[in-house]
């Protein structure tokens, strides 16, 4: 029982660190982590919307038929509006942690290079040098920047 609980705790604290490691910048990171979950759960809402208003039409041509709730014509109805509400459900789920993972991910390769700069300006700021140079990780946005600053190198 110790042993499962120190696995779990391990486990915990490993995810913990990857998420701190993956937060560098909060302010800029949650906003855009936010927003990008915000764009990718608007498409299948708006699915819902639409959906509801179609299966309300087709209610309403059932019931202006004066055919009965126990008809087949409702009975698939009712099945087809279940079975597509829980796809659409589970895409929603998928939708949702899909983009959190993506927008924190590339967050982190926007805020990386940021946060780097910010610290690079401010200890030259305390103490310039000639011979500071910056570099960026493989992969992070703005490869740009370090090129053009360690130009006057050349």
């Amino acid at each position: 029982m110790e042993l499962k609980n120190l696995i779990l705790k391990g486990i915990q604290m490993k995810n913990n660190r990857l998420l701190k490691n993956l937060i560098i910048y909060p302010t800029f990171q949650y906003k855009l982590v936010i927003l990008t979950v915000l764009l990718s759960l608007i498409t299948p809402l708006v699915l819902i919307a639409f959906q509801y208003i179609s299966f309300s039409q087709l209610y309403s041509v059932g019931t202006e038929s004066n055919l009965q709730q126990t008809h087949p014509y409702f009975v698939f109805l009712n099945q087809f509006q279940n079975q597509f509400y829980k796809t659409l459900a589970l895409s929603l789920i998928v939708s949702f942690v899909l983009s959190f993972i993506l927008g924190i991910l590339f967050s982190h390769r926007v805020a990386g290079p940021l946060v780097k700069m910010i610290d690079f300006f401010n200890k030259v700021a305390e103490k310039p040098t000639d011979d500071g140079k910056i570099t960026f990780r493989q992969g992070d946005m703005f490869q740009e920047l370090p090129e053009a600053y360690n130009k006057r190198f050349k």
